[in-house]
C-alpha cells in the first residue's frame, strides 16, 4: 500500500508487524493530516475512491484470516468503542452474547488498538454491588520505538482488586423495598453518595452470566491523543467522560424535551472540559479532543438505537458497519475544524438532522462523504455490509430530496435535473465577489460538492463585494476564510478547500475530479490552458468576470453537450376532434383554446378511437398550419379516425455543440443581451481581449480614469478588431478595477444557472460569449481621475467606478424596503456590500410580518435553520449589518405592515424621510394576479404591491419593482413625472375552469385538483365554522341562512355534525370517510350516468359524452387499492381533527375498519338537473319552509353545547404530516380514476392546490441585480426615460430583454396637459363651495360629483336640502358628516375624486385633488 503509507505514516507499519494475523486496525491509522501535522484530524478534508477509508478497509479485509463459518446476530453484540452508547446502557452495559470459543475466532475488535485479542478484552464474569463502579481498565501509555502511535497494554483487575479511577460517580443497583413497587431503578450518586439521577431499569439477566462489554470510547480517545494526555490526563478524560455522560441522563431524566437542546449540552460539556483541563483549553490538540467527543455524542443522537438494531449482518460486516458509522462522527469533528471555526455551540449544523427516520438521517449523514445512499432501509443494510458493492451504491433518488428544502425549486427543475445535480462536483476558482455569489447559488441549489479554490489573502477592497468576508478576515486566505459561512447554507453540501499558498495558479492537476469547473477573474493565458484539458476531457468549463459595470462570460460544456428540455415549460396537451388519412396527417384541434406548438416540435397520442396507430406512437414533427391545426406527416396507411384523442408534445433532447475558448476567440458566437446594443458585444469581445494582454504585460490592470492606460487598451483592441467603439473600451480600462455587488450579483447569478445546466442537462446553455453592460449607471456628472483613486476603503472597488463624491450620495441614501424575502434578502445584501445608507444621513427601512419557513432556506439565504419561526424582517436586518458594520443601527425592521390601517406610521412625514421604495414581493404572479384563487398570502401581496404603487404616486416617489416565476423574472422602474406607475397597466386574467366543467365534466388533472381542493373545504373547514357560528351567534339560523340560497343543506350539515354524525370515537370517523367514499366517487358518477346515460345524444344528435366530456365510471371501494386507503387514511385523520379526536396512521386498523362498513344501497334519482354548459342556470335545491322547520327542531339548542366547538381545518400545505395534501392528492386522483384521467404525483397536487409559485436563487440573484444597477440612477436623479431600463429575463432559454419604461400616459383638459403624477391641492380645509367655485373661475369646469373614498360627499342632482347643507361645510366635516366616522388625527391631507364638465356639458376627465385638513 505505497499510496497509504505516504498519507497514513501508521498504516504501513502496523501491517508490517502483523501481516498474518487478523488485525483491523481501524481509524488508528488516521492520525495526522499531511496539509497540518500540528492538528490531529481523523480524516482528509477530501478524499476520492482510491484514498477513502472504505477503500482502505476493504483492502484491509484481504488479511484476514478466517475459519469455520461461525456467525453472529449483530443485535446481540455492542462495539463500545465505536458506538456511542445512551447513558443508561453506559452506565449498566449489556452482556455481550459470545462464548470463549467464538470469541478466540473472531477478528479483532474494530478501531481499537492493534495486537488486542477479543479475549482479552470480554470479563469472564461481572456482577453490581453496592460499592462496584464503572468496569475500569488499568490504561499505561508507552511510545513505540520511533513511532509516535501508542502502545496500551491492558491488565484486567478483578471485581474486588479493580481501582477506583472514576471516584466521582458510582453506579448502584438495587429492588426497592417499598411495597407494590416491582420495578428495579439505577441510579448514580456523586461522591458523596447523593443521588443524582433515577430512571427505570430494563429487566436484568442473572448475574452470573453477565459479561463485560467492550472498552469504553475513553480507553480509545486515550490512545490517539497520548501525544496531549499525560498518563494523569487519562484518569481525568475518564472522569470527563462519564460527566458528559451524567450531563445527557440529566437532561433525557428531565422529560420536558422529546428533542435535547444541543446548545445546552455543548456548553455543558465544554464547561467540563474546561474544568478538568484549563491549562490546555487554548491547545488545538484539546480542542481536537473536546470536539471528537462532541462528534460521538452527535453521532450517539443521530443512531439512537445504535448500529446493531440491523439485523442479519455477519461478523465480516458487523466491524465494517461499526467503522462507518464512527467515521461519520470523526469526519464531522474533521470537516468543522478544516472549515476553520470551533464554535462547539453550533455543531447541531451538521448532526441535528430533522428528517422522518434513522435512514434518512443516515443517508444525510453520508452524503457528507460524498457517497450516494439509495432508499430502502435493506440496501442501505446491505450496503453497511458491503460498501464496495456497485449493485447497492445507487444515485439518490427523489425520496431522498428534502422536498420541504428543495419545494420551490423542485417546481423548477424537477426531480430527474436534481438527482443529476447531486451526483455533481463543481470547483470554483476565484473567491472575490463573483466567485462568493456563483457559489452562493450552487450551494443553495443543492449540487454533490462544491470545492472552492482561492489561496490569495483577503484584503480590504474584497469586501466590496465579497459578502462572505469580514474585517477581521484581512490577511487570510480567500478561500479558507470564505469556507465556514458557505458551509453554512446548504448542510446538504459538502464544501472543500482545495488549499493552495499566496501566488499559485490553478493547474491542470488541480481541476481533475470534477465535473464543473468555473473560473473567475482569472487571466486568459490560465483559462486557456485549463480549457484545452476540459474540452478534450468532458469537463464543462466557465469562465466569468465582471469589470466595474461590465461582465463576461464564457461556456464550453464540449464537443457534443445533451441538453434534455431546452425551454424547461410543461409538456403542451390539448383535445383533437379529427385526424386527416393522407400524406400530410392534419390535425385540428378542439376550438376552445390555440394549441400553442410551433414548426419542429414533436408530439404523440393517446385515447384516439379508430386510428388507433397514433395511440403511444413514436413522436412525431409538427408542421403548424394554423392556431388550431397541425400535420404530423403520412398517416394514409392508418385506420380511419373516428372520434377523441389528445396529443402529448414530447420533448426531444437537442445536441449543441460547442467551441474550445482557443478557438473561439478567433470565431465568436456571441449572444446578446440588450438588443439596443446590437453592436456591443463583438467590442467586448476585443476589450476584454485587450484588457487581459494589458495585464499580462503590466501585472497590473490599468488605473481607475487613468487616459494613458486607457490608450494603451484602445489600441490592444484595434489591433483584434479595427472596428471597436473606442468610446466603449474606454469605459472598460476605466473600470477595470471597479468591483460592484450589482453587477456581481447579475453575472454571478446567470454563471451559477449555467452550472447547473451543465450538472443536470435541463435548460439550453449559453451559446457561448456573453457580454453586458450597464453604462447607463454611470453618474450624469462622470467621475475625475482623483475622485476614483482608492482611500484604503472597502468600496474602494465602487469608487474606482462611480468616485468617492457619488460615495457619499449612496452612502446617505434613504430607501424603504417592503418584504425581506428572497428578493429582500438579495436586495440587502447588495445594499450592504454597495454602503447604501451608511452616511450619517441614510436609512433603510423594512417592513414584513412574514416568519421563516424551513422552505425559505433555499433562497433567502440571510437566513438559517436556527431561526425558523422569526421575523424575516428582524433576522434579516441583523444579518446584513453584521456583513457591513457601516450599517449598525442604520436599518430599521417594523412590525407593522403597509396599509390604510398603518397610515399613522408609514404618514407624510415618513415617505418625506425617504428618497425611494423598493418591492420585495418575490413572485410575478403575487404582483399582478387578480385571479380569486390565488391563495390569501399572494393576495396579500398584489394589494400590498398597489397600495405602495398608490401611495409612491401620491407623495412622488420612485418605486423599483421586480419579481421572479421560476427562471423568469422582470424588474420595472417607476419615476415620478416621467413613467406610467406599476398599476398603470395589468396583465389579463386567467382563464378560469367553468364550474360545470369541475364539478361534472373534468377532462385535464387540474380540474380533478381544483374540486378536490373544494372538497377540502366543504368538508373539514366550511361545515365546522358553520357549526362553530350557530353555537355562538345569536338568531344565526334567522339571519345568516336566510337569503343564502342553501340553507336546507347548511342546516343538514349542522345536524350531521351535531346529531347524526357525530364521531364519539376514531372509528366512526373511518366510518365516516368510508361513507363519504362511497358518495363522491360511487353514487355521484351512478347518478350522473343515470341523468345522462353514456349514450346520451345533444339536441343535433351528437354524442353527449364526446369532445372534452369523458364519460366516468363509478368506483368500487378495494381496501387493498392504496389510492382508496389513503383517502380514507386523511379524510378520517381529518374529520378526527375536526372533533378533536386522535388519529391514527395504521393502515391494517383503517382497512379492518372499512371494509366491515356496510354501505346503505344507492338509488339514482329522478328528475335531477346537471349544468352542462355555463350559460345554464345553477340548479337548485328545492328548500321547502315544512322541510327547514321540521329539521330546525332536530337541532340542539346552542344553550344545551355552551362551550363546545369544533376545529376547522386551517389549510397548509408545506406540513406533511397534517393530511391537508394527503387527502387533495387520493380525493383528486380518485376523481381522475372516475373519468380515466392520468393521476398526478403528490409532489404536482401539492404545487397545483397550493398555488406554490416555482422560484429558485439564481433567478433572484439576477433580477436583483439588475434593480440595483437601476438603483443607481435613481441615486444619481436622472430625469430622461431613456436612461432607465425594464428588464426582462429567462435563464432557461436563455433570454435577456430591455426596454424604456412606458412614458406616464398624458390626458387633456381644456388647453392643459395632465398625467397620472399631477394633482390640484387645496390648503386650509376649505368648504365644498371654494372648491366648486376655484374650477368654475379658473378652469370654466363644473363639478357634478365629490367622493371620497367611499363615501359620495355630494353630486349635482342630491337634493337642495342636503345641498344647502354641505356645500358651505369645512370639507373635513363634511367628510366626517357623510362618512359617520372622525378623521383619524395622523391624517392631515384627504384624496378626493370628482366629476366635472366642461362649457359643453361634456364629461372631462381631471386630476384627483389632495385637500389639506
Amino acid at each position: 500500500m505505497p499510496y497509504l503509507r505516504s498519507r497514513y505514516p501508521y498504516a504501513e507499519y502496523y501491517s508490517r508487524q502483523i501481516p498474518s494475523t487478523p488485525y483491523f486496525p481501524g481509524t488508528a491509522v488516521f492520525v495526522h493530516h499531511d496539509t497540518n501535522p500540528r492538528q490531529h484530524s481523523p480524516l482528509p478534508s477530501t478524499f476520492d475512491t482510491n484514498t477513502s477509508p472504505w477503500n482502505f478497509f476493504d483492502k484491509l479485509k484481504n488479511m484476514w484470516s478466517w475459519k469455520g463459518n461461525d456467525l453472529i446476530s449483530a443485535r446481540n453484540v455492542l462495539y463500545a468503542p465505536l458506538y456511542l452508547p445512551s447513558p443508561s446502557e453506559f452506565l449498566h452495559p449489556r452482556p455481550v452474547a459470545l462464548s470463549s470459543s467464538t470469541a478466540d475466532r473472531l477478528p479483532y475488535v474494530a478501531s481499537y488498538p492493534p495486537r488486542l485479542p477479543l479475549q482479552n478484552i470480554i470479563n469472564k464474569t461481572h456482577a453490581f454491588d453496592k460499592s462496584a463502579a464503572l468496569p475500569h481498565v488499568q490504561r499505561r501509555i508507552e511510545p513505540f520505538a520511533g513511532e509516535s502511535a501508542s502502545k496500551v497494554s491492558i491488565a484486567r483487575h478483578s471485581k474486588r482488586s479493580r481501582p477506583p479511577l472514576s471516584p466521582r460517580h458510582v453506579v448502584h443497583e438495587t429492588r426497592p423495598r417499598e411495597e407494590g413497587v416491582r420495578k428495579r431503578v439505577r441510579f448514580s450518586t456523586d461522591i458523596s453518595g447523593k443521588e443524582v439521577s433515577r430512571l427505570p431499569s430494563r429487566k436484568m439477566r442473572p448475574v452470573e452470566s453477565r459479561r463485560n462489554r467492550l472498552l469504553p470510547f475513553a480507553d480509545w480517545i486515550a490512545y490517539h491523543c497520548n501525544n496531549i494526555l499525560t498518563e494523569d490526563n487519562c484518569s481525568k478524560l475518564w472522569v470527563v467522560f462519564t460527566e458528559c455522560m451524567t450531563v445527557e441522563v440529566l437532561i433525557n431524566i428531565d422529560r420536558v424535551m422529546t428533542i435535547i437542546d444541543e446548545k445546552l449540552v455543548a456548553e455543558k460539556i465544554t464547561f467540563i472540559f474546561e474544568k478538568y483541563f484549563p491549562e490546555r483549553i487554548s491547545f488545538d490538540g484539546l480542542e481536537v479532543l473536546s470536539t471528537t467527543f462532541l462528534a460521538l455524542w452527535y453521532l450517539g443522537r443521530l443512531f439512537r438505537r445504535g448500529i446493531f438494531c440491523l439485523s442479519d449482518v455477519d461478523a465480516l460486516g458487523a466491524p465494517e458497519a461499526v467503522i462507518r458509522v464512527f467515521l461519520l462522527g470523526l469526519t464531522l469533528a474533521d470537516k468543522w475544524l478544516n472549515d476553520g471555526s470551533r464554535r462547539l455551540k453550533d455543531w447541531g449544523k451538521f448532526c441535528h438532522i430533522p428528517l422522518r427516520d434513522r435512514a434518512s438521517a443516515e443517508r444525510r449523514a453520508l452524503r457528507m462523504l460524498d457517497y450516494n445512499i439509495s432508499i430502502t432501509n435493506l440496501e442501505w443494510r446491505d450496503w453497511m455490509a458491503d460498501p464496495m458493492n456497485t449493485a447497492v451504491s445507487m444515485d439518490i433518488d427523489e425520496a431522498a430530496i428534502d422536498e420541504g428544502l428543495y419545494s420551490r425549486q423542485l417546481y423548477v427543475l424537477g426531480h430527474e435535473a436534481m438527482k443529476r445535480m447531486a451526483t455533481s462536483n463543481v470547483l470554483i476558482v476565484g473567491l472575490r465577489g463573483l466567485g462568493a455569489e456563483i457559489a452562493k447559488n450552487i450551494a443553495l441549489a443543492g449540487v454533490k460538492s462544491v470545492t472552492i479554490f482561492d489561496p490569495e489573502p483577503v484584503t480590504v477592497q474584497d469586501l466590496s463585494s465579497q459578502f462572505f468576508l469580514r474585517t477581521e478576515d484581512v490577511g487570510k486566505s480567500r478561500a479558507e476564510a470564505t469556507l465556514p459561512r458557505l458551509a453554512e447554507l446548504n448542510s446538504y453540501v459538502p464544501i472543500h478547500n482545495l488549499g493552495g499558498v499566496p501566488g499559485q495558479q490553478i493547474t491542470v492537476e488541480l481541476v481533475k475530479g470534477f465535473q464543473v469547473v468555473v473560473l473567475c477573474n482569472v487571466p486568459y493565458e490560465k483559462q486557456l490552458e485549463i480549457n484545452d484539458w476540459t474540452h478534450q476531457n468532458g469537463v464543462h468549463f466557465i469562465a466569468a468576470e465582471t469589470r466595474g459595470l461590465f461582465g463576461a462570460v464564457f461556456n464550453d460544456f464540449g464537443p457534443k453537450f445533451t441538453c434534455v428540455d431546452p425551454t424547461g415549460e410543461q409538456p403542451l396537451t390539448g383535445m383533437i376532434v379529427s385526424v386527416g388519412q393522407d400524406s400530410e396527417g392534419l390535425v385540428t384541434c378542439l376550438d376552445e383554446t390555440r394549441h400553442g406548438l410551433e414548426d419542429g416540435n414533436f408530439v404523440t397520442f393517446s385515447e384516439v378511437q379508430g386510428m388507433t396507430e397514433l395511440n403511444g406512437c413514436e413522436p412525431r414533427k409538427v408542421t403548424v398550419k394554423g392556431p388550431y391545426t397541425f400535420t404530423i406527416g403520412d398517416t394514409s396507411n392508418f385506420g380511419i379516425y373516428k372520434s377523441g384523442g389528445i396529443f402529448t408534445q414530447v420533448k426531444m433532447p437537442k445536441i449543441i455543440e460547442f467551441k474550445s475558448l482557443r478557438e473561439s476567440l478567433k470565431t465568436p458566437e456571441l449572444f446578446v443581451t440588450d438588443f439596443g446594443k446590437f453592436d456591443r458585444p463583438a467590442t467586448l469581445h476585443a476589450g476584454f481581449q485587450a484588457l487581459g494582454q494589458f495585464h499580462s504585460q503590466n501585472s497590473r490592470l490599468p488605473r481607475p480614469r487613468n487616459a494613458d492606460d486607457a490608450a494603451i487598451v484602445i489600441s490592444l483592441a484595434k489591433a483584434i478588431d479595427v472596428d471597436v467603439d473606442e468610446k466603449v473600451v474606454m469605459e472598460l480600462a476605466y473600470q477595470a478595477t471597479g468591483d460592484l455587488s450589482p453587477m456581481i450579483a447579475v453575472i454571478g447569478g446567470f454563471v451559477a444557472q449555467e452550472v447547473l445546466k451543465a450538472c443536470s442537462a435541463k435548460f439550453h446553455p449559453m451559446v457561448q460569449h456573453l457580454y453586458f453592460d450597464s453604462l447607463e449607471s454611470l453618474p450624469e456628472t462622470l467621475p475625475t481621475e482623483a475622485d476614483c483613486q482608492p482611500i484604503g476603503s472597502r468600496y474602494d472597488g465602487q469608487i474606482a467606478v462611480f468616485g468617492n463624491t457619488f460615495q457619499g450620495k449612496i452612502a446617505n441614501h434613504r430607501q424603504f424596503l417592503v418584504g425581506s424575502g428572497a428578493i429582500g434578502c438579495e436586495m440587502l445584501k447588495n445594499w450592504s456590500m454597495i454602503g447604501l445608507a451608511s452616511g450619517p444621513r441614510g436609512i433603510v427601512h423594512i417592513t414584513d410580518l412574514d416568519t421563516i419557513e424551513k422552505s425559505n432556506l433555499n433562497r433567502q439565504f440571510l437566513f438559517r435553520a436556527k431561526d425558523l419561526g422569526k421575523f424575516k424582517a428582524e433576522v434579516a436586518a441583523a444579518a446584513v449589518s453584521e456583513m457591513n458594520p457601516d450599517l449598525v443601527g442604520k436599518i430599521l425592521a417594523k412590525q407593522e405592515p403597509v396599509g390604510p390601517d398603518t397610515e399613522g406610521v408609514y404618514d407624510e412625514a415618513f415617505f418625506d424621510a425617504i428618497d425611494g421604495v423598493t418591492n420585495a414581493l418575490d413572485n410575478v404572479k403575487a404582483r399582478t394576479s387578480f385571479s380569486p384563487e390565488v391563495e390569501a398570502f399572494d393576495n396579500l401581496d398584489v394589494v400590498i404591491g398597489l397600495y405602495m404603487d398608490q401611495r409612491c404616486v401620491f407623495f412622488k416617489k420612485p418605486l423599483l419593482e421586480s419579481g421572479t416565476l421560476g427562471t423568469k423574472g422582470n424588474t420595472q422602474v417607476v419615476i415620478p413625472d416621467v413613467t406610467e406607475s406599476y398599476g398603470s397597466s395589468q396583465d389579463p386574467p386567467e382563464k378560469e375552469t367553468p364550474s360545470c366543467t369541475v364539478k361534472s365534466f373534468p377532462n385535464a388533472i387540474n380540474h380533478t385538483i381544483e374540486w378536490s381542493r373544494k372538497q377540502f373545504e366543504n368538508l373539514f373547514i366550511k361545515p365546522v365554522q358553520a357549526v362553530n357560528a350557530y353555537l355562538s351567534e345569536p338568531n344565526y339560523l334567522e339571519t345568516h341562512l336566510k337569503y343564502s340560497g342553501s340553507s336546507k343543506e347548511q342546516i343538514e350539515q349542522i345536524i350531521s355534525y351535531l346529531v347524526t354524525d357525530k364521531p364519539l370515537t376514531f372509528e366512526e370517523c373511518i366510518v365516516w370517510a368510508r361513507l363519504q367514499f362511497e358518495r363522491d366517487y360511487n353514487n355521484e358518477i351512478r347518478q350522473l350516468l343515470f341523468s345522462l346515460p353514456k349514450d346520451a345524444v345533444t339536441t343535433s344528435g351528437q354524442p353527449f359524452w364526446s369532445g372534452p366530456k369523458r364519460a366516468p365510471d363509478p368506483l368500487v371501494f378495494n381496501s387493498g387499492d392504496s389510492t382508496h386507503l389513503e383517502y380514507i387514511i386523511a379524510a378520517a385523520n381529518l374529520h378526527a381533527f375536526n372533533f378533536g379526536l386522535k388519529g391514527e396512521r395504521d393502515p391494517a386498523i383503517f382497512r379492518k375498519v372499512a371494509d366491515s362498513v356496510i354501505v346503505p344501497e344507492f338509488t339514482p334519482r329522478s328528475g335531477v338537473r346537471i349544468q352542462v354548459n355555463e350559460n345554464e342556470p345553477v340548479a337548485q335545491a328545492d328548500d321547502g319552509a315544512d322541510d327547514i322547520e321540521d329539521m330546525k327542531s332536530k337541532l340542539p339548542s346552542p344553550s344545551s353545547l355552551a362551550g363546545y366547538r369544533l376545529t376547522p381545518v386551517e389549510f397548509e400545505k408545506d406540513d406533511d404530516t397534517n393530511f391537508h395534501i394527503d387527502f387533495i392528492t387520493a380525493a383528486s386522483n380518485l376523481r381522475a380514476m372516475n373519468y380515466k384521467i392520468e393521476p398526478a404525483s403528490r409532489h404536482t397536487t401539492k404545487q397545483i392546490a397550493g398555488k406554490i409559485i416555482p422560484a429558485i436563487a439564481t433567478t433572484t440573484s439576477l433580477v436583483t441585480g439588475l434593480v440595483c444597477l437601476e438603483l443607481y440612477k435613481v441615486i444619481d436623479g436622472k430625469s430622461k426615460i431613456e436612461h432607465y431600463r425594464n428588464g426582462f429575463v429567462n435563464l432557461a432559454l436563455p433570454f435577456f430583454g430591455f426596454s424604456e419604461p412606458i412614458a406616464a400616459a398624458k390626458k387633456k383638459y381644456g388647453t392643459t396637459e395632465w398625467t397620472l403624477w399631477d394633482r390640484f391641492e387645496f390648503t386650509n380645509d376649505p368648504t365644498l363651495n371654494d372648491i366648486i367655485a376655484w374650477f368654475k373661475t379658473n378652469h370654466n369646469l363644473e363639478i357634478t360629483m365629490v367622493s371620497q373614498g367611499v363615501s359620495m360627499l355630494w353630486s349635482s342632482f342630491v337634493g337642495k336640502k342636503k345641498s344647502e347643507e354641505r356645500l358651505p361645510m369645512k370639507f373635513s366635516k363634511l367628510v366626517e358628516h357623510v362618512s359617520r366616522k372622525a378623521i383619524p388625527p395622523h391624517v392631515k391631507q384627504l384624496v378626493v375624486e370628482i366629476m366635472v364638465s366642461d362649457e359643453d356639458g361634456e364629461d372631462v376627465e381631471v386630476p384627483f385633488l389632495v385637500v389639506q385638513i
